[in-house]
């Protein structure tokens, strides 16, 4: 498809979603597949005026700023129509700070929290939504004195952690709270944050049990707490599990507002045979609402399944002619397509096992014979003097390819 009839489409689109014949989540879909189609491409003002327009009547204006973020576009626009005009001022009612703004759904979500009542709700919504953003701007919204961050691993934790007393935009935080990282607190102040994973946060509550009187408490992937409810992999009873229903049933205090959240939780129909109702009966026993935006996708996606087919058609970048049906030789040729369009590759695996023998099976092929390690040199040489010199991962971040397990040192 040219630009013209890319162009068309999405007019065409927006025409049906103003007359209701589509929702919303689908026009973002074609908004989001336009804006990838064009991102590289020479544009003219006409052009970004079109883009400021579609992207905020698909309610997210952040693709318009990716553009010059992300792909280094010059994307100031010199004259404005009544169109543009119209799009800055309704950009402009998302903007929680000069320089931070969410899109129309995660507002939607903040704007339940309101003062004056209680606050609980459950979202579930793709890992593209941005919901841990939301819940530092609710934060703010409802100036809350005491919150406590639940994440389900020292990643995460130190993820935002990082964020908080390094980002600008998160100035606010570090200015107004005390931020707790550890279980063993002896000293607070009249604003605190914890941010702790499910393990640290019931070791406070055990050292603790009435020094603090949360008035806000986040959990992330809340899944844990019922594993019949995930999707997409099979999970079996471990003593993390037990964790995560420990720490909810513990933050879930009276008066504590409360946002839960997860990924493309799947939740049963009650009129449906072999429904299962524990999570519901959660839900209404703690007084928690069920926001359910599993069918907003923010980022372009396609899926292709393989199994026995011979040619694939991906998009115009990218197609796939097999010989073989062996599952290593698919994958050599799969990464090789990839890789000389100049794009990058994750493979998420079942095992630790599987993960270090792919990548071996990526180093025994002429995939990456051309890559260079000369900017993180140093830290082969580091890993090398510490570790045996005949580790895969060594070997494998030679060649460009990154990996990652539960048993890798820090």
């Amino acid at each position: 498809m040219d630009r013209i009839e890319e162009t068309t489409n999405v007019l065409r689109q927006i025409n049906k979603f103003n007359s209701k014949e589509i929702s919303d989540d689908i026009l973002i879909k074609f908004v989001c597949d336009y804006f990838n189609e064009i991102k590289n491409d020479t544009l003219n003002q006409s052009d970004l005026k079109f883009l400021k327009y579609i992207s905020n009547v698909a309610g997210i204006p952040h693709y318009f700023d990716i553009l010059n973020s992300q792909f280094n576009q010059e994307t100031e626009i010199e004259e404005y129509n009544l169109n543009t005009f119209s799009s800055l001022l309704y950009e402009s009612t998302l903007h929680t700070a000069e320089n931070s703004k969410v899109h129309k759904y995660q507002m939607e979500i903040m704007d339940l929290f309101q003062t004056g009542k209680l606050n609980r709700y459950f979202l579930s919504a793709s890992t593209s939504f941005g919901k841990t953003h939301i819940v530092f701007e609710i934060i703010k919204k409802m100036d809350y004195k005491n919150v406590v961050l639940i994440f389900p691993t020292i990643a995460l934790l130190s993820e935002n952690l990082e964020k908080l007393i390094s980002h600008d935009n998160y100035e606010y935080f570090r200015g107004k709270y005390k931020i707790h990282t550890l279980s063993e607190v002896t000293e607070f102040e009249e604003n605190n944050l914890f941010i702790y994973t499910p393990e640290r946060f019931l070791s406070f509550k055990e050292k603790n049990p009435t020094s603090i009187t949360f008035n806000f408490a986040f959990v992330d992937e809340i899944y844990k707490i019922d594993n019949e409810y995930l999707l997409d992999e099979e999970v079996k009873e471990n003593e993390r599990d037990v964790a995560y229903r420990l720490s909810v049933f513990y933050a879930l205090e009276n008066n504590v507002d409360v946002l839960l959240a997860g990924p493309y939780i799947d939740f049963y129909d009650s009129q449906k045979t072999g429904y299962n109702s524990s999570f519901d009966k959660f839900l209404t026993q703690n007084e928690i609402e069920l926001k359910n935006y599993n069918q907003y996708e923010i980022v372009s996606k396609s899926y292709e399944d393989i199994k026995s087919k011979k040619h694939i058609d991906v998009d115009k970048y990218l197609e796939f002619d097999f010989e073989t049906n062996k599952k290593k030789d698919k994958l050599i040729e799969i990464v090789k397509k990839i890789n000389d369009i100049n794009e990058n590759t994750i493979i998420y695996c079942s095992t630790r096992n599987y993960t270090e023998s792919y990548a071996t099976t990526l180093l025994e092929s002429d995939v990456f014979n051309n890559h260079s390690d000369n900017d993180y040199s140093d830290f082969i040489k580091h890993i090398s003097k510490n570790f045996s010199k005949d580790w895969t991962i060594i070997n494998a971040l030679q060649k460009g390819i990154g990996v990652h397990h539960g048993l890798i040192p820090k």
